[in-house]
């Protein structure tokens, strides 16, 4: 019996458990990324309560739960925004 071999798979389900826990949760830079907004336009919708932050409870840094980012993305692609152009007249004398 190989008692590394066990070791070293009892490790490898740690580690993998751990990477699906911390994938439940983004950074604000990891969420303004997977959004393409913003770090400034996340705490903004933070503070408007449009997409709501949880704290980590070690350091107080915002958190996003995966399901309300992907919530945002589901809500931006099944309600697209119609484009906005802005129209400038140059007037001459």
């Amino acid at each position: 019996m190989d008692i590394n071999g066990g070791k070293d798979q009892a490790i490898s389900n740690l580690h993998q458990d751990y990477s699906s826990m911390d994938q439940r949760y983004y950074t604000i830079k990891q969420a303004a990324s997977l959004l393409g907004v913003s770090a400034l336009t996340l705490r903004n919708w933070d503070k408007n309560g449009k997409l709501i932050a949880y704290r980590h409870p070690m350091n107080n840094y915002r958190v996003y739960k995966k399901d309300d980012l992907d919530s945002v993305i589901k809500s931006i692609e099944t309600n697209p925004r119609k484009s906005r152009k802005l129209h400038i007249s140059i007037e001459e004398e």
